[in-house]
């Protein structure tokens, strides 16, 4: 005997499961993550990464103007009123070359102002420069044999000469 076929059929297969679409999710998560980043350096932009307030430059006529007012104020009664000449940028600072008078007459000095207007720097040094002049100056010294009168360590007890008396 042979079965009979049965009426019943095995189940039929379910259709496989839809994937969600991520490309919507991952481009909303994108933006997201842009905003946040966006807000926090703008936030954080008013600080250094050491966390010292950054500054804001102003122009190098402003910062100039800022420094004339500053030492005529402040120095007006030693060295008298004085004027601006020039104002550039150099290594990050701006080079001020101002006018004032000395022993009559005007002399043109260099002086430098921080890029913010809040510091004010008579003096300058360039470290390469300096460091030049320093080992010329010693191999001058080194040259000079021992015991010269160019050698300053020579007579360490130099015998002081006696005062002239005074005659009546």
């Amino acid at each position: 005997m042979t079965p009979m076929p049965s009426s019943v059929s095995a189940p039929a297969p379910k259709p496989a499961a839809k994937k969600p679409n991520l490309l919507p999710i991952i481009i909303v998560v994108v933006i997201i993550v842009v905003a946040i980043a966006a807000f926090a350096f703008l936030k954080g932009g008013a600080k250094n990464q050491n966390g010292t307030e950054k500054f804001a430059a102003i122009s190098s006529q402003d910062a100039g103007s800022k420094l004339v007012s500053f030492i005529n104020e402040i120095y007006g009664q030693q060295i008298g009123q004085v004027t601006l000449k020039t104002v550039t940028q150099e290594n990050g600072l701006y080079k001020a070359t101002i006018t004032l008078t000395e022993n009559g007459q005007p002399v043109d000095q260099n002086v430098y102002i921080s890029q913010d207007g809040k510091l004010f720097l008579p003096q300058a040094i360039v470290m390469e420069d300096a460091l030049t002049q320093f080992q010329a100056l010693k191999q001058q010294q080194q040259a000079q044999p021992q015991g010269t009168a160019g050698d300053v360590n020579a007579d360490t007890n130099p015998t002081p000469t006696p005062a002239p008396e005074a005659t009546q």
